[in-house]
């Protein structure tokens, strides 16, 4: 792991005193907190709310904010800053999916990562260079693809995303290939990231996550208490506090740990063996039927079955069901949970997509469809549905294209002829 040694001798000769992400490149003026007459938030308000969630890797409100950056509209600061947030969601699920070994976690990150590659490639041109190879490195690593590799200027000095730098350089640890890692690179990382000066959320996590690897399970859960004192509810400094009370649980019973003294265990022996019997055999105590005995058995019975939980086609079906005619919002989240079980079916992304237009999310309705398009560029209803989104958006000549290439298939469909007449 000559690389990592490298890196971290690196490490100390770039400038590391500020670990906040999306400020690779130039920094947008800063953004001020507002709420306009009506009582939504503004732009900026938004971008602030972003910027002070992804520092604490608050998921809960950067999941919301990310939602309300998009209903904002295609201003440049919205799509600047939810680019970024959703390069943040995406590596946290990343680290989270392989550091705890959660599958659903793997799925959001992809899709996470889809959804801000989409985006990345709509504003690609309005960003800074430093700022959109940050953003695609991000990306990149979400994809769970070697970041090293693909983005080498993530481990010079001069890179300025020092968060994405520190997740590169932990990912041996995160992503479980740590067994390659001499103890003094485990140790030179621990060192650089408790070294580091305002630690954001994800940097505290990346602590807490080698801290847990090298063996120092009591210092790895204060770093996690830390992070969620931040952020309340975070699901990775949750899920690795679980982990780490797991370890203590196994640590606790396993026989290997002696208890006692070599001449106490004779006693103990006989009375467990001597005293299950007469229980068993004294069956004077049938008293279930008592109020006194048979009160914690009643209370047992009437447990009814869990709920089987739907399946992807089931949570598909109703989630469609619900974007067309019911409750979108409630549909919506039906169908991102298809989506996490099932990323490649081709109804859960066209019904997203509709779910993403009736709440006017018309940016992410678009990438989406093009998701879609890419892998099948015939399929009607990608067409049919690009069409009427490009429309939404007041893109006539972009709607005219889709709907010929419906005509290139369905000569007589009537909806494609009549807009093609009208506005070809």
């Amino acid at each position: 792991m000559g690389a990592l040694a490298l890196a971290l001798a690196l490490i100390p000769a770039c400038d590391r005193s500020s670990g906040e992400p999306g400020k690779g490149a130039e920094a947008a003026p800063e953004a001020k907190a507002g709420t306009p007459e009506g009582g939504a938030p503004s732009v900026t308000g938004l971008v602030t709310e972003a910027e002070d969630a992804r520092r604490t890797l608050d998921v809960a409100k950067l999941e919301q904010v990310e939602g309300q950056l998009e209903a904002a509209g295609a201003t440049r600061d919205a799509q600047r800053e939810r680019l970024a947030t959703l390069a943040t969601l995406a590596v946290e699920a990343r680290v989270r999916s392989a550091a705890l070994g959660d599958d659903q976690a793997a799925a959001q990150a992809a899709r996470l990562a889809s959804e801000g590659q989409a985006l990345a490639d709509a504003i690609g041109a309005q960003l800074d260079p430093g700022e959109l190879a940050a953003a695609k490195a991000r990306l990149s690593l979400a994809r769970d693809e070697d970041v090293a590799a693909e983005h080498p200027s993530v481990l010079l000095p001069t890179f300025r995303d020092r968060e994405l730098q520190s997740a590169v350089l932990a990912r041996p640890v995160w992503h479980g290939d740590d067994d390659a890692l001499v103890d003094q690179e485990r140790a030179d990382l621990v060192t650089v990231l408790q070294d580091l000066s305002e630690p954001t959320g994800l940097e505290r996590m990346l602590l807490a996550v080698t801290l847990h690897a090298a063996g120092e399970s009591e210092r790895a859960a204060a770093v996690a208490r830390d992070a969620l004192g931040a952020a309340p509810g975070q699901p990775l400094a949750q899920g690795l506090l679980d982990r780490i009370r797991d370890d203590g649980r196994v640590a606790v019973a396993d026989p290997s740990t002696p208890v006692g003294t070599p001449t106490t265990p004779e006693p103990p022996q006989p009375e467990p063996v001597a005293e299950p019997e007469p229980e068993p055999i004294a069956e004077p105590e049938p008293e279930p039927t008592t109020p006194d005995a048979g009160d914690p058995k009643p209370k047992a019975k009437p447990k009814a079955p869990p709920k089987p939980k739907m399946t992807p086609d089931e949570l598909t079906t109703e989630g469609c069901k619900q974007v067309r005619s019911g409750d979108a919002q409630k549909g919506f989240a039906m169908l991102q949970k298809a989506f996490d079980l099932d990323p490649r079916d081709t109804k859960v992304i066209l019904c997203m997509a509709e779910g993403h237009m009736k709440l006017g999310r018309l940016p992410s309705a678009r990438a989406m469809a093009e998701r879609v398009l890419r892998s099948s560029p015939k399929n009607k209803k990608a067409l049919l549905l690009g069409a009427k989104i490009e429309d939404r958006m007041g893109n006539k000549r972009a709607a005219v294209d889709y709907y010929r290439k419906v005509l290139e298939q369905e000569p007589d469909n009537s909806t494609a002829k009549d807009y093609v007449d009208k506005n070809g």
